[in-house]
């Protein structure tokens, strides 16, 4: 059996706008928390890939859940 890896997207804008879809396309891979220091983005971002948790705090992606 595969092991999922939980990632977190830090940084919604600029370069991560272009390339954060591919991410989510990968097997094994579950986005679990998206984060950018503008919620509203956060959220929008979150939203669009499918992700049930944002933050504007990079410390959330410490979570246990989370291997990248």
């Amino acid at each position: 059996m595969q092991e999922t890896l939980g990632i977190a997207l830090i940084g919604c804008g600029g370069m991560a706008s272009l390339y954060r879809g591919n991410y989510a396309t990968l097997p094994g891979v579950t986005y679990r928390l998206v984060v950018d220091v503008n919620a509203d983005l956060a959220a929008q971002v979150a939203t669009e890939c499918n992700v049930e948790r944002f933050s504007t705090d990079w410390r959330d992606a410490l979570s246990p859940d989370i291997d990248l």
